[in-house]
């Protein structure tokens, strides 16, 4: 064999000493690949090439063996410590009169990139999957909850259990099925505003809404709540309080839905806080705190995707699908806003919300 020849060849080749690997010949291809001159690369070990442990092994193995090996993958360290894939064939040969191993070596690294974020991507698309097949567990149990109470107290009324229609026990009952009519219709409603926000189907009815006004009525209607619960519930207000261009429906259920899920968390004696004011940029800045259990830091980004619930045993003790925090995530970011969570295990956590300066109308100096 000509191993001048070897210089021109399209794959990069070395030959190495079956003993212990020493690099005899390089040529200009594989010292192109690997970021060294070819008169450098002689000397070396090329187990020292590989990066992983076992590619040392497998290589050392062939080479002692003296067995030929076609398409090995390799992961392969260039002299500026990046790394590259390449695919290796290797057999013995006699090489200045001793027994050595001609390697040739294609780089992959291209093809094994895409390798990766298919398998990656498959990855995710298995873990969605998988988050979507317990929500829909989950919300099969929430939508039968109420559904069951509707049926039976409805079946008990019609059949006049407790005898006449005016007995005392029916005006209970009616009041049980209202409440379980109201939580399914709650719970519809959710699932459809996710629906319509994931297939891009949402319609945002934008209009000049004021901001203290809207939070004050959310207030209102989680008031009781919050006073049955024995939590605190204060809203605190910046000097200049501002108006929004904004989906006054949007904001309310954005605020609801982030109240209602910090009340199932704070216990008793806690304290919900809600803050409105500005940053330094003039955006927006909407925040609502509690003293609640706390998220794990890791656990966060579960609690803001739609189909995510964490601690299993939590959304067990408390009533829910899991949609508040997401529905209200994905109905911020409709309106080109962020909103991100702050917490710790048993301190407490942060939601704040921030509105781009653009959406901002401050009082008596117009928009």
């Amino acid at each position: 064999m000509s191993y001048g020849l070897l210089d021109k060849a399209p794959i990069a080749v070395l030959i190495s000493r079956t003993s212990d690997g020493e690099v005899l010949y390089a040529n200009q291809r594989l010292a192109k690949m690997m970021g060294l001159p070819a008169n450098r690369l002689v000397g070396k070990k090329t187990p020292d090439f590989y990066t992983n442990k076992d590619d040392r092994v497998r290589v050392l193995d062939a080479m002692r063996a003296r067995k030929e090996v076609e398409n090995l993958e390799l992961n392969v360290m260039r002299a500026n410590g990046a790394q590259i894939w390449v695919e290796a064939s290797l057999e013995t040969i006699t090489y200045n009169d001793q027994p050595a191993i001609f390697a040739g070596f294609i780089d992959i690294s291209a093809r094994k990139e895409a390798e990766l974020a298919l398998k990656a991507a498959k990855e995710e698309a298995e873990l969605a999957n998988h988050a979507k097949t317990e929500f829909l567990a989950n919300m099969s149990h929430e939508l039968r909850t109420p559904l069951n109470a509707i049926i039976g107290f409805s079946e008990a009324m019609k059949s006049e259990l407790f005898g006449p229609l005016g007995n005392p026990s029916y005006q209970e009952y009616a009041c049980y099925i209202q409440s379980s009519g109201k939580l399914l219709l709650s719970l519809i409603k959710d699932i459809l505003d996710l629906s319509k926000i994931e297939t891009g189907k949402l319609e945002l009815r934008e209009e000049k809404v004021n901001v203290v006004e809207v939070i004050g009525a959310c207030r209102k209607i989680v008031e009781a709540r919050a006073i049955e619960a024995g939590l605190a519930l204060e809203i605190r207000t910046c000097s200049n309080p501002p108006e929004l261009w904004f989906d006054a429906g949007a904001l309310k259920k954005i605020v609801l839905n982030l109240l209602s899920n910090t009340m199932k968390f704070t216990p008793e004696l806690g304290r919900i806080v809600i803050d409105i004011d500005f940053d330094e940029t003039g955006s927006f800045v909407l925040a609502i705190s509690d003293t609640g259990i706390g998220i794990a830091a890791g656990d966060i980004p579960t609690a803001l995707s739609p189909f995510g619930q964490i601690a299993s045993c939590l959304t067990r003790r408390h009533q829910g699908a899991g949609l508040g925090l997401p529905l209200a995530n994905l109905l911020v970011q409709a309106h080109g806003g962020t909103m991100e969570l702050a917490s710790e295990r048993g301190r407490g956590t942060t939601a704040t919300i921030r509105f781009p300066a653009e959406r901002v109308i401050i009082a008596k100096t117009g928009r």
